[in-house]
This record gives C-alpha cells, structure tokens and sequence, in this order.
C-alpha cells in the first residue's frame, strides 16, 4: 500500500506539471459566432461589420441603414441604400436566432458581405453553412480579399459548407460573400458561421481491418482506448499507444461468457483497461478489467448488465446497470450515482483522480442532461447553452469537461451524432473536426489532448486524436 501511494504521489506531482501544459494548449481559445453575436443596431459591432459591394472582392461599403421590415418574416437587421425590406440586406428574426443563423440576400447589382476582422494576429479555423431560401446564388469566403472558397446555391435547401484553416494579422478581414445568380434576385442564403481560435491539430485513428472506429479515452501518457468494428460487423476492443495496436476481444476467465463483441471504454494511467463485452443477441453484458493481456470480471453486488465505462488511477470504477449508475471502489464496496431530479437511465461515464464523477441521465420527457457529482455528494448540471441535449462523456483532473450536445449552435453537416464542445471552466466551447461531416469528443487527459468520433463525407465513423496546437 506503501509503494501504491507513493507512485500515486508521483502522478499527481506529474499532473500539476501538466496543468501548465493545459494552460499552454490554448483550451480558453475564443470563438465568433456570427449569429449568437449579431448586432441589429450596431455597425461595425465587434469583430462583425455588415456591408456590400458592387461584384465579389471590391471596395467594401458597410450598410448604414437599421430597422425592422414590414414583413411575415420579422426581420431586423442592415439595409443598402433602399431600405428595410430592400436587398442587399443582413438580417436576423426570431425564427433563424433558433437556428443560429442569419440571412444574406444580394441585389440584381451587388454582393451581400459578412465581414469578419481578426482581433489578433494569429491561426484561426473557420466552418460555415450556406444554405439556400429562395432562388439561386454565388457563394465566396475571402481572405484578405483573396478567394478561398466559391460555390453556387442552385436552389431552395440547397445546402454548401466549408472548413477552413488561416493564418492572420490583426486587423486582416474574411468576407462572406452572397451575390445573385444570373438574373435572379431574389437570391437569400442563411448563413452559419463560426470561427476560433487555433488551437489542436487532428489525426484520423483507424486500427487495421476497421470499418468503422471510435477513439473513447486517453490516458496521460497518451494511450487511448476504443473500439471498431471489421468487415462482418463485429466489434473488438482495443489499446493504441505509441503506434503499437493491442486487439482485444473479451474472454471470460470463468468460461461460462460467450462474447459476441468487445467495447474498451476506459484507461488509467497502470494501462488497466475498463469496458464490456456483450452477447450476440445484445441483451446481455459482461464488465472487465484489463490489463498484460488478462482479464478480470468486474460485478457489483446486486447489480445486473452493468457497463464498465472509466476507470481512474486508484482503481475506482464508474458505469452503469439495469437500474443504477455506479462508482466502484477498491474495497469493492459501491455508491450509487443518482442526481436529486427525476432521473431515467443513469449512466456514470468518468472518474477523476481526485473522485469527481461526470455522467448522464434522461428526464421524464426524454431529454438528455448531463452532471459532475464531487466527493460530497453534491450535483452540478452541465448543459451547453441553447441546446436541447447535452451528453457528457470525458473529464480531466482540472475539471475540464468534453461532450457532444444537440440542437445548439451548428458547427457539422450532419447532427445525427452530436456536436463536439469543450467545457474550461464556465466557458463552453464548440469544437469541429476540419473536413469531417460530424464530430464527438468523447475523452481528454491532463495535457489538453482530446479523442472522439468522427464521421467523414462518406458517412463513415473514424477515431481521431486532436493534438494541442499553439504555433
């Protein structure tokens, strides 16, 4: 026990020193939402600057005129020479605050302009959606007035996006470009745009025979767990660390379990392994502890299917089961993990070293709610501003917190599986995986580094690895 606290000291003297790191990973990156921060009274306001101009990349002109239109739409925003209600105009309402969006409408004989000018000198990424309302338009994103992105929107729905990565100076400008397409009109495009700061570099993670991957934890010393599923569609747990790939595919030590697929879901700083096996018709699960290639049962008295989900370095295990959400500690006695509300479905997801315990649980009308729980007892509720769900899934020792959400703020194509954010502090903060339809960060570690899912043009599931960047 004596030797286990001393290395255990070791490894929180050596996650202090990571936490220098962590300040260093630029994890309190800022981001410009063009919607969340649309202004229909000032301009410029902020780093935004509503405007137009004659044909794509000429002399900038901002609108001068605010106001309301007379309209079924409700629109308040920025007007050309004409107007309320008359194009060019950049313009919000109600209806698209809800879908973080604002609307782009060019005239027969100019462009509409987004203007974006960089606070800092810097890198910086950028996503947008354009998509179209009514009859068709050219699209562009400038950078310096040069072209880095240029399409057509042909018709109603029609829906382009672009993921960028630039370097600027301060005070250099990104344009978002909206013109009318040949002689149409009446060419109003939506537009969702958000860019940040730089601050990680990605890898697609992908084990050889993989169909399909999905990167769950890091530890600190950089190995991550996960799982993928190969050409007949079955799933195997696995350990990637230093580029070395360790399969491993449940079996049970008492022989009485048949695995139909294996899920590795968590990993301490020892490399033991946490997660489930489950049989072929899916209706049961087995919980193991994994480590050189051994495994270990893991049970909680009176509990039934439970889901091994984290592990931390006392050896303290979280997860879940028919009716609870678990912690599990060494002497094998078990706290259930429950928030005060009306709770369905606990699912406890992580453990700290110092005890923290983050998960997730439906209300009763279905929706999805996230919570950090301290060594008190006490819950915290963790919901990304604006969205109907927020699901929880990684948390560091610093209490820096990762997930997915939905219905907020749209920074992917597809939102079927969530959209990534980072939550330092109380400060959240929507990730993306450049060139990638859909992303989730499911773990991080000490030193900022993060892992996930994410879904490519093809609609194919790949583990990534995002790697602080701060050059």
């Amino acid at each position: 026990m004596r030797k286990l606290c001393i290395v255990l000291f070791v490894l929180v003297i050596f996650n202090i020193v990571s936490a220098q790191n962590l300040s260093s990973a630029n994890l309190h990156a800022d981001y410009y939402s063009a919607a969340e921060q649309f202004s229909p009274s000032e301009n410029p306001n902020g780093t935004w600057t509503y405007g137009y101009s004659k044909r794509l990349g000429s002399r900038f002109n901002p609108l001068t005129t605010a106001g309301g239109c007379n309209c079924a739409d409700e629109y308040n925003g920025w007007y050309g020479p004409s107007g309320p209600g008359s194009a060019p105009m950049i313009v919000t309402s109600s209806g698209l605050a809800q879908q973080y969006a604002i609307k782009l409408q060019a005239s027969s004989n100019t462009t509409t302009v987004l203007r974006w000018t960089a606070p800092s000198s810097g890198k910086y990424d950028l996503i947008a959606n354009f998509y179209g309302v009514s009859g068709g338009s050219t699209i562009a994103i400038l950078v310096e007035n040069r072209i880095r992105f240029q399409d057509i929107i042909s018709a109603a729905n029609d829906r382009k996006w672009s993921w960028l990565t630039f370097r600027a100076a301060q005070g250099d400008t990104v344009d978002f470009v909206v013109g009318s397409k040949g002689d149409l009109t009446d060419s109003g495009v939506l537009l969702q745009a958000m860019i940040r700061t730089h601050n990680y570099r990605f890898e697609v993670i992908d084990p050889p025979g993989s169909r399909w991957t999905i990167t769950r934890r890091i530890n600190n010393l950089g190995a991550i767990a996960g799982a993928f599923r190969d050409n007949q569609g079955v799933y195997h747990g696995f350990v990637l660390h230093k580029g070395n790939y360790i399969v491993i595919d449940y079996q049970d030590p008492e022989g009485e379990f048949v695995a139909g697929g294996t899920y590795a879901l968590g990993i301490n700083d020892w490399g033991q392994v946490v997660g489930y096996a489950f049989s072929a018709d899916y209706t049961t699960v087995r919980s193991f502890l994994w480590q050189n290639g051994k495994f270990k049962n893991i049970t909680v008295p009176g509990l039934t299917n439970v889901g091994a989900q984290g592990i931390n370095n006392w050896g303290e295990i979280v997860g879940y089961s028919d009716t609870n959400a678990f912690l599990l500690q060494r002497d094998g006695k078990w706290l259930s993990i429950a928030p005060p509300e009306i709770s369905y479905y606990p699912s406890a997801e992580v453990v700290t070293t110092f005890g923290k315990v983050g998960g997730n649980y439906y209300d009763q009308d279905f929706w999805i709610h996230s919570f950090v729980r301290d060594t008190k007892g006490n819950y915290s509720d963790i919901s990304f501003p604006g969205a109907t769900d927020t699901v929880l899934y990684g948390m560091n020792d610093w209490g820096v917190i990762s997930g997915r959400y939905f219905g907020g703020p749209v920074c992917a194509p597809d939102y079927s599986y969530g959209q990534s954010f980072m939550k330092v502090g109380a400060r959240y903060l929507p990730i993306w995986v450049p060139g990638q339809i859909s992303s989730g960060v499911d773990g991080l570690n000490n030193f900022g580094v993060i892992t996930g899912l994410a879904i490519d043009v093809n609609g194919i599931g790949h583990g990534f690895i995002g790697i602080p960047d701060t050059e």
